[in-house]
């Protein structure tokens, strides 16, 4: 949509100079609403008709490298994604600043400032009832599955993938056996960290090069093949060493198996109970990294083993999948109500685009320990 291009255009269409005032201040000029649509030729009769393009903000925000952005900014955000159709991308990555540098080089108050006012000058020109996003689960329009029927098909996800990973991966080789499964869960619905979500992690191991690491929730041993592979990677000479704690002796089993396909056998010691009954046997060491990515309703009650266990030190990292989801559509989050809330984390919120429901979600947390 052209009315976002100007709004940080150097010189503005109607040859006022009010860039100074956006940099100087991160407030916007007034919107001109007749500039919402561009015209496109119709199919057959060539005819010109106005119309609105999609909007790519997952794009924009991952491209800006939005690390942290207050909620009250993101769920505007991801409504105007789903209310309007404006392919923002090129309009503001190439003219966000009035300088002409990129927008990601600003600090980010500038930038929550500039997108609160966007969504502040949007939102009433928008009809509420468009504002309220809605997606089909992966179950379809029929009652959600009972308890039993959704263990059923994860087991089964689990074991198909498993077997395709045998079938097609290269034997010993991680990557080979992380990317088959990726290309599995591409056209099977199945729990999966993902390529998304796992290149942010990767991100984050390389950063905090951590000689111990420990998974809650291991169900195929995807995040098992992926994080201990890159964890042994960066760890170069030194000792490194992944925990994987899983509730299902099924799933620890394929764990465990998948594990060994990879060659990661020496790398990786998995546990079959809750972590409630394990956590006991990291006692005495520093974990430097947690990732969290089991049942949603432990998350906290986990998280306060974690503290009271003494395994953390001050830079540690705590990762949780999953927490965005249920927080946009209007469910208590204790797990991230109490992070936010601790003094004794300092925590980011990664923004990903969620496939099967289409829409941008702060889904992935990462807390570093402070003391």
């Amino acid at each position: 949509m052209k009315f976002l291009k100007s709004l940080f255009r150097k010189t503005p269409r109607d040859g006022s100079d009010n860039a100074s005032d956006v940099a100087m201040t991160g407030t916007l000029p007034p919107i001109d609403l007749s500039r919402t649509t561009r015209p496109v030729r119709s199919e057959g009769n060539g005819e010109k008709k106005p119309r609105v393009g999609k909007i790519t903000l997952y794009m924009l925000l991952s491209d800006m490298k939005i690390r942290s952005t207050p909620e009250a900014v993101v769920g505007p955000l991801l409504k105007l994604r789903n209310a309007t159709g404006i392919n923002t991308q090129s309009d503001l990555m190439m003219r966000a600043a009035p300088t002409g540098g990129s927008l990601a080089q600003q600090e980010p108050p500038a930038l929550t400032s500039r997108f609160a006012s966007i969504i502040a000058q949007l939102s009433p020109v928008l009809p509420m009832s468009a504002l309220q996003k809605t997606f089909k689960p992966w179950w379809g329009d029929g009652p959600r599955p009972i308890r039993e029927e959704m263990d059923r098909r994860a087991d089964e996800a689990s074991a198909k993938c498993l077997e395709y990973v045998k079938k097609h991966a290269e034997s010993g080789n991680p990557a080979s056996v992380v990317a088959c499964i990726d290309e599995f869960a591409s056209r099977t619905h199945m729990m999966n960290v993902g390529h998304v979500k796992g290149n942010i992690i990767d991100e984050e191991i390389r950063k905090k090069t951590p000689l111990v690491m420990a998974e809650l929730g291991g169900y195929t041993g995807y995040s098992a093949a992926r994080f201990a592979s890159k964890q042994r990677e960066v760890a170069g000479n030194k000792h490194s060493h992944y925990f994987s704690f899983e509730y299902s002796p099924v799933f620890a089993a394929r764990v465990r198996e998948m594990v060994e396909f990879a060659g990661l056998t020496d790398q990786v010691t998995v546990y079959v109970d809750a972590f409630s009954e394990q956590y006991e046997v990291l006692r005495g060491k520093t974990v430097d990294m947690y990732f969290i990515d089991h049942e949603k309703s432990v998350y906290l009650s986990d998280l306060k083993l974690i503290i009271g266990s003494e395994a953390l030190a001050p830079g540690s990292v705590v990762i949780a999948d999953n927490v965005g989801l249920g927080a946009f559509q209007g469910v208590k989050n204790e797990y991230l109500e109490f992070v936010e809330a601790s003094p004794q984390f300092s925590e980011v919120r990664h923004t990903v685009y969620m496939k099967r429901e289409d829409m941008m979600v702060p889904d992935l947390s990462v807390a570093t320990f402070l003391a």
